[in-house]
């Protein structure tokens, strides 16, 4: 019988009666390993318009503060905070009884101007019939022509203190000066109106509204050459409006369609840029005063374009770059030029085809070279919000 005791590495044979070394190192075998996996998807091809970015802000097409013209106590409030009013619409209601005091004293002293006038003239007429017989003499009758000169005057001044008692009579209602929707009023009941001191309210007339940016000094001269301007009409009036797209924070892309408006008469040299305002309808009242706007405007027909995700594309040094899975699955570097973000995908000018597989997810796991495991999914699945926040710079180009 053979018996075999391994003691560190040693083989102790007891029929042979002597001692081997049979034990040594372990060799090591490397394990191939799996190639990494990661998501692939080709671009996206679609119908891109040339256009440039921006922010701005909203203002109200028109924005009034209502304040009384005469002094006296309100009477009464005659709508509700937000309400949307019509132009001479009631607002306030000033206690009017002292003007209305006013007019009727004015009415009486016009009742009497007016007897005092006939009275006049009747004694003009007596006397101009008494000097025809050489009765009176004709100073008397110069001096009676004076009077009745003088009485008419007296009409007219009175006319003119009745007219303007009845215009402070009809300013203890305090009217809409236009269309609009109303702030909250800012004075209670029975409170002391002073004539031009005393803020009432606001009126906001939100039927469009305008958003005002800044344009550099390039585009001011790309949008020239795409907008024309004829000889003799002026800057300030653009004869053919350039179409103009706006979007809210929280809104995804430009739902809202308006035209270029105004443009400033010279662009401010501190800045190198010039002011531009835009309008926009507002019938449904969702824009309003004061908001953060993205405005973009069109400056090309549509045109057929590749996109891919934001998260494809990486920088290296200043240089866009994807990388792309060829047929032997393995992975190339491609340099890009980037565009504008499109729903949420980012325009390719140069640098894919439409057939590469683009490494949408692991970028972080490869490098140019090596083989990959590529799964292939949908571009649009990795599609990211467009919309930017208030912190995105003030102006955004494509070039």
């Amino acid at each position: 019988m053979l018996k075999v005791i391994r003691r560190c590495g040693w083989f102790l044979t007891a029929a042979g009666g002597g001692w081997l070394v049979g034990c040594g190192k372990p060799q090591t075998t490397a394990v191939p390993t799996a190639p990494p996996t990661v998501s692939v998807s080709q671009p996206v091809q679609r119908d891109i318009v040339e256009s440039i970015e921006y922010t701005g802000n909203t203002d109200a097409v028109a924005s009034v503060d209502i304040r009384a013209q005469v002094t006296g106590y309100l009477q009464s409030i005659d709508f509700v905070p937000r309400q949307r009013v019509k132009k001479d619409d009631v607002l306030f209601k000033i206690d009017p009884r002292p003007y209305q005091t006013q007019v009727d004293i004015e009415k009486a002293n016009l009742n009497v101007a007016n007897a005092q006038l006939k009275l006049v003239e009747a004694k003009l007429l007596r006397m101009e019939q008494a000097l025809k017989s050489n009765a009176i003499s004709e100073v008397e009758v110069i001096e009676q022509r004076a009077s009745k000169e003088k009485t008419e005057a007296d009409i007219e001044g009175v006319k003119a203190s009745l007219e303007k008692a009845q215009l402070n009579l009809g300013y203890t209602s305090v009217r809409a000066p236009f269309d609009g929707q109303m702030s909250r009023n800012l004075v209670e009941l029975g409170a002391l109106i002073e004539p031009g001191s005393t803020l009432m309210a606001t009126i906001v007339d939100d039927s469009s509204v305008y958003a005002y940016f800044n344009v550099s000094e390039a585009d001011v001269l790309k949008l020239q050459r795409k907008y024309p301007r004829p000889p003799g009409v002026a800057q300030t009036q653009p004869t053919n409006p350039a179409r103009v797209e706006l979007g809210l924070m929280g809104e995804a892309g430009y739902p809202h369609i308006g035209y270029l408006d105004y443009v400033a008469p010279e662009v401010n040299r501190s800045t190198g840029t010039i002011e531009v305002r835009a309008k926009f309808p507002n019938a449904d009242g969702v824009l309003l005063g004061g908001l953060f706007a993205r405005i973009r405007l069109p400056i090309s027909a549509p045109a057929p374009a590749l996109v891919v995700t934001e998260r494809a594309i990486g920088l290296d040094q200043g240089q866009r770059y994807v990388l792309v899975v060829n047929e032997k699955n393995v992975v190339e570097y491609r340099p890009v030029q980037v565009g504008l973000l499109e729903q949420g995908l980012r325009v390719i000018r140069q640098g894919l085809k439409a057939d590469d597989w683009v490494i949408v997810n692991g970028l972080q796991r490869v490098r140019p070279g090596v083989e990959v495991a590529p799964q292939r999914v949908a571009m649009d699945s990795f599609a990211e919000p467009s919309a930017p926040t208030a912190s995105s710079p003030a102006t955004k180009t494509a070039n």
